[in-house]
């Protein structure tokens, strides 16, 4: 998960952190396109679905303007989320939770970004879902549980 740099979290850490103040003064230089970041080790996110912790990072790419001023990101599907997690985790595995429908292609690469995919790598009762079927049945259960829903968010620039 990634928070923009003028996001309410990073602005009170800040004030107690020296380190993510000299991030804060440097990312203001960055390109739109660096994949720096600074992790926030106070504070961890986590997965609704799995319950798994996931770390937390201050990223400039991240637009505080937009939405909520926070992304999730996804390593294993997404290539900007892959580029990132390589520069600020290497060596960190990337945990894929789709896979080809057709497996007889043998081994894939990631980010794998076909939209034709299987949950295999998914555990419960979303595994063996076509991940359009799941991205459903995910949404649903977010809904009744209150933790989330369908949008769709349009950006015009």
């Amino acid at each position: 998960m990634a928070l923009a740099i003028d996001h309410p979290l990073v602005r009170k850490y800040a004030l107690q952190d020296d380190s993510l103040q000299e991030f804060i003064k440097r990312a203001e230089k960055l390109s739109e396109d660096s994949k720096e970041g600074y992790l926030l080790r106070q504070i961890k996110a986590q997965n609704p679905m799995t319950g798994s912790d996931i770390p937390v990072y201050v990223a400039p790419y991240v637009l505080g303007g937009y939405g909520y001023g926070a992304v999730m990101g996804c390593p294993a599907h997404d290539e900007r989320d892959y580029a990132f997690w390589h520069e600020n985790q290497p060596g960190a595995p990337v945990l894929p939770c789709v896979e080809p429908m057709d497996k007889s292609a043998g081994p894939f690469d990631l980010p794998f970004t076909a939209k034709d995919a299987l949950m295999s790598k998914s555990t419960g009762e979303f595994k063996g879902m076509s991940a359009k079927d799941a991205r459903i049945k995910i949404t649903e259960k977010l809904q009744k549980g209150k933790l989330g829903g369908q949008k769709i968010q349009y950006r015009l620039r």
